[in-house]
């Protein structure tokens, strides 16, 4: 379950770098 958390985290840290690169 742990596994999970953290690709739930990963794609979460991913896709907040993605918006931030946005203006």
């Amino acid at each position: 379950p742990n596994a999970h958390i953290i690709w739930i985290d990963s794609s979460h840290a991913r896709m907040k770098a993605l918006s931030n690169i946005e203006p």
